[in-house]
C-alpha cells in the first residue's frame, strides 16, 4: 500500500537513527525505489483516499483480515487439518504445522506439499492465493465480506482434497 500499488521503497525507525541520515545527518541513504515520485504520489493519493472514505476504513480493514483468519481457521478444522493461520493486523499467513509458526525454522518446517495441494485447489476455484506458503495474504478495502465468504468456502473446498 506504501506505493499506491507501485514499487516503493521506504526505511523507518526510531527518531535519533533517522537522524543520522541526509539530509539532517551525516549518512546517505539511497536505492533504486527510494522515494520515486510516481509512487510516492500514488501512495498519498491512496493514504487521501482512505482518509477520505471513511475514518474507520483501517478498522474495516482490521476486521476483513479477522473474518478471514477466522473463517480459515474453522475451514481447515473441519476437515480435520492442523493449521496454523497466523494474522498480523491485516496480515494473514497460512502454515500447515502442528506448532505455532514463530520463526524461519518453525516455518521451514511446516507441511508446504500440503500448501501447494490448496493453492492448486484454490486457483481451479478461482481464488489466487500466493504459490508458496511462506507468503502472506493481503485482504483489502476491495474484498466483500461475500468474497471473503467465497474465499473460506474454497478453501473449505479445498481442505477436503
Amino acid at each position: 500500500m506504501i506505493g499506491g500499488g507501485l514499487p516503493l521503497a521506504a526505511v523507518g525507525g526510531r527518531a535519533d537513527v533517522m537522524d543520522e541520515l541526509a539530509p539532517l545527518g551525516p549518512v546517505y541513504q539511497a536505492g533504486t525505489l527510494s522515494g520515486n515520485p510516481l509512487a510516492t504520489a500514488a501512495g498519498l493519493a491512496v493514504l487521501a483516499e482512505l482518509d477520505e472514505v471513511d475514518d474507520d476504513s483501517y478498522s474495516d480493514l482490521v476486521r476483513r483480515a479477522q473474518r478471514l483468519e477466522d473463517g480459515l481457521r474453522a475451514a481447515f478444522a473441519d476437515a480435520g487439518l492442523t493449521a496454523q493461520v497466523t494474522r498480523a493486523f491485516t496480515l494473514v499467513g497460512i502454515f500447515f504445522a502442528d506448532t505455532t509458526v514463530t520463526d524461519y525454522d518453525t516455518a521451514r518446517a511446516a507441511d508446504h506439499e500440503r500448501y501447494a495441494r490448496l493453492f492448486h485447489s484454490l486457483l481451479e476455484q478461482g481464488v489466487f492465493f500466493a504459490p508458496s506458503g511462506y507468503e502472506t495474504l493481503f485482504p483489502s478495502l476491495a474484498h466483500t465480506d461475500a468474497d471473503i465468504d467465497a474465499t473460506i468456502d474454497a478453501a473449505r473446498n479445498a481442505a477436503r482434497t
